[in-house]
């Protein structure tokens, strides 16, 4: 109960005392945008099951960043309503709500973060026509203390509660905390070394088919990860931020699938040119992109991302990315006990065009295929968007 309470609570905190801070240097944003998609396989079918719609969307929100007494600080939000063609019973309402609050230089030195989302769910992870509304709520934070030189010890820890609107698929909460040391040279750059226990627990059971049996499911395991963070920028054109440990789960669910192994992330920004950067990222995680599963899925991912300003209106980006997704078990498949293997690949491109400094427009376009062992989840898709965003306040520059 009283981790519920302050998952709900720290977000408003930290909002709180962005507001009420001092803001001797203070900026603020409000910003806006709308768009139309056109999508030709909208719940991520395969063959003859395909269903196009058009989706309608647009969302208000604002910025206001802050710099007093030692302190910096980001407090944010937007709300937005998306309305389909075909399938209104998929309307709804989102929104985001985050916060940070940043001390970073002194004897002591922190970080906390916390964010609020209600979003409709990806139908590529859920395979079902449902209207499933998901619900993250996040708090990070992590104290550094100086030791002796540059190095600090490091404490952090997070709370995530995931819930969902749909009985088809339960929620969780889930809690870290960490404890190792770091070097943190004037220069930006650093590396830590941590350890960090976890813990899952389902906020509800599921009823499955297992054999024929009908069992309860409800997610829970706990975790051991010993690892390194680096963030290393040898130059102006060049930047590499990478995660890397050793993972133990034990899973205390009716399937007590465990895993051992090397998980983390590898991200490489080059910048050639002022106006050129590509960014290439791979890695491991043990969740899926949309975090309906955490528990059950092996993902092994790859993508690269470069972008180039034209000119001084003109901007594109092109992205290709790879992900193998290898499921022990699948609480949301007709078959939960039966493993298999998806593999999503897709290329996505964008063009912006700066009408001026707070206004552009935006139309990209987007293939997705994904193939799987199981002959029912197969499934390409076309999508094609087109926006308009801006913004306006002393802090407003969209573009350029």
């Amino acid at each position: 109960m009283r981790a519920r309470l302050a998952l709900h609570a720290l977000p408003a905190c930290l909002i709180a005392i962005g507001w009420c801070s001092p803001a001797a240097a203070a900026d603020w944003v409000i910003n806006g945008h709308g768009e139309a998609r056109d999508d030709d396989n909208l719940f991520r079918k395969p063959g003859e099951q395909r269903q196009s719609d058009q989706i309608y969307s647009a969302g208000v929100g604002g910025l206001l960043n802050l710099n007093t007494g030692g302190l910096t600080g980001v407090v944010g939000g937007e709300i937005n309503r998306s309305l389909f063609a075909k399938n209104d019973y998929l309307n709804n309402t989102g929104y985001i709500l985050n916060a940070r609050l940043s001390r970073p230089k002194g004897r002591l030195t922190f970080d906390l973060t916390a964010s609020r989302e209600r979003r409709l769910s990806d139908f590529s992870e859920i395979f079902s026509n449902i209207r499933n509304m998901q619900t993250f709520t996040q708090v990070d934070g992590q104290v550094r203390v100086k030791l002796v030189g540059d190095f600090r010890a490091v404490v952090g820890g997070s709370l995530m509660r995931n819930q969902n609107s749909s009985a088809f698929a339960s929620g969780y909460n889930n809690s870290s905390a960490s404890l190792g040391f770091g070097y943190f040279p004037p220069t930006g750059n650093y590396i830590t070394l941590l350890y960090q226990q976890s813990r899952s627990r389902g906020l509800g059971g599921q009823e499955i088919d297992v054999d024929g049996v009908t069992q309860l499911y409800r997610q829970r395991y706990d975790e051991r990860r010993i690892g390194a963070t680096v963030h290393y920028q040898p130059s102006a054109l060049l930047l590499a931020d990478v995660r890397i440990g050793y993972l133990h789960r034990n899973d205390k669910s009716i399937f007590d699938k465990n895993f051992s192994g090397v998980i983390g992330d590898a991200t490489i920004t080059w910048r050639p040119r002022r106006t050129i950067e590509v960014v290439a990222r791979a890695g491991r995680q043990l969740q899926s992109d949309g975090y309906i599963y955490s528990d059950s899925v092996r993902q092994d991912f790859v993508s690269l991302l470069a972008r180039s300003s034209v000119t001084n209106h003109l901007k594109v980006d092109l992205l290709a990315s790879y992900a193998k997704q290898h499921f022990v078990y699948d609480i949301l498949s007709p078959v939960p006990i039966e493993p298999r293997t998806d593999r999503l690949r897709q290329l996505k491109a964008g063009v912006s065009y700066a009408l001026s400094d707070r206004m552009t427009l935006r139309l990209e376009g987007r293939r997705s295929w994904r193939r799987s062992t199981n002959e029912l989840y197969p499934f390409t898709e076309n999508a094609g968007t087109l926006g308009i965003k801006f913004a306006f306040g002393p802090g407003a520059k969209i573009v350029r």
